[in-house]
């Protein structure tokens, strides 16, 4: 059992290095992704600067004898790129969360399809129009009548349809923070009633029910007790077909499984878990006692093995179990006597050897003369 509980932690970690390499990988290709994006775009505006440039100084030069720049052969002046405005790569959750501050946050965000909305920034800046769609991958809305441009139609999609005009009309977007939310308040004192511009929204207490995901609440004007009601939703009509299952059907209970019996067969529950995988924790209880038998086995079969020793590591194994049994050995005083001896006797060997005399007393008149004379100075 040991080795399958760890197989599959080194399986775990194993999958949990991949998972990780991916993501990371994935990272990268989309920054790249965005930078290029993002370089591109730059280029682009830049060209058509220096394109603006060009053409006012023309003007400014030749007066009348300027080129008509709008009839350049194509029918595209006029016509953007449709990337330049949906980008591609998706922005970064910061990005999208500090576009949707002002409204109380990507999620819980208290603006919905078919509110009144003014525009902020842009060309279309001070008009009212509705919400028609709201896109959060990316912090933007489309608006109903506003935002409409011309893009040009790729070289590709007018060969397969020549009679394909060169331009098309197209619905843009507009970053959440471009929009503030349009809704009318009376006034208290002239009791006039006109439509504000709210500038910031806060949701109250959020309702919510587990077993359908839904939940509601109510969106406020920050700073003011002032509920904003929500637009009326558009009633989905549902078409029964004859093919389609009744709800008493659905809901007519066919089976009710008991404690005894298991409510899926075994092959179906092995077909579920895979049975073989390498993953599985949770084991039945013939195979954990087949595993541990083996694993029992395979110990029993070691301790055979090392219980069968040659002659020789058979005597090996007495001499140490004597050794064992005696103890460490004690010296005696006269095993001391007889070290102290040898020591003595080598070490007189060794100083007379160095040309060294052993000196085991200093005269006293020598200690009393180096005392009493006097210190050395610099001078000295």
């Amino acid at each position: 059992m040991h080795k399958l509980v760890k197989r599959t932690a080194e399986a775990q970690r194993a999958v949990a290095r991949r998972t990780a390499k991916k993501t990371l990988n994935v990272y990268r290709r989309s920054k790249l992704e965005r930078r290029s994006e993002q370089s591109q775009n730059v280029e682009e505006i830049a060209g058509d600067l220096r394109a603006a440039r060009v053409a006012r100084a023309e003007a400014w030069d030749l007066g009348p004898l300027t080129p008509r720049r709008d009839v350049d052969g194509n029918f595209t002046h006029g016509a953007t790129l449709l990337s330049r405005n949906r980008p591609q790569t998706p922005f970064k959750a910061w990005e999208i969360e500090q576009r949707c501050a002002w409204a109380g946050g990507s999620k819980l965000l208290n603006i919905v399809k078919n509110d009144r909305v003014v525009v902020m920034e842009g060309p279309d800046k001070g008009k009212i129009d509705l919400i028609n769609h709201i896109d959060l991958n990316n912090g933007v809305v489309e608006l109903k009548t506003l935002g409409k441009y011309l893009t040009v139609v790729p070289d590709v999609h007018r060969k397969v349809d020549p009679s394909q005009p060169p331009t098309s009309a197209a619905t843009g977007t507009l970053p959440i923070s471009a929009i503030r939310l349009v809704h009318p308040l009376t006034d208290p004192v002239t009791g006039i009633t006109r439509d504000v511009i709210v500038r910031s929204l806060t949701a109250g207490p959020v309702k919510r029910h587990r077993a359908t995901g839904w939940k509601a609440w109510t969106r406020y004007i920050t700073g003011l007790n002032v509920a904003v009601p929500w637009p009326e939703r558009e009633v989905v009509k549902r078409v029964d077909h004859p093919a389609d299952t009744l709800r008493a059907a659905v809901e007519e209970p066919t089976f009710v499984p008991s404690l005894l019996a298991c409510p899926l067969p075994d092959t179906l529950i092995d077909e579920l878990r895979n049975k073989y995988s390498k993953f599985r924790t949770r084991h039945e209880v013939e195979y954990v006692q087949r595993k541990e038998a083996e694993a029992s086995e395979k110990k029993a079969g070691r301790v055979t093995a090392a219980s069968m020793l040659t002659p020789l590591q058979e005597f090996n194994r007495q001499q140490r179990d004597v050794r064992r049994a005696r103890g460490q050995p004690m010296l005696t005083e006269e095993m001391l006597e007889k070290v102290g001896q040898v020591i003595a006797r080598n070490k007189a060997a060794a100083l007379s050897a160095a040309g060294v005399s052993d000196v085991h007393e200093t005269p006293a008149q020598l200690l009393d003369a180096a005392r009493d004379g006097p210190s050395p100075t610099a001078q000295q």
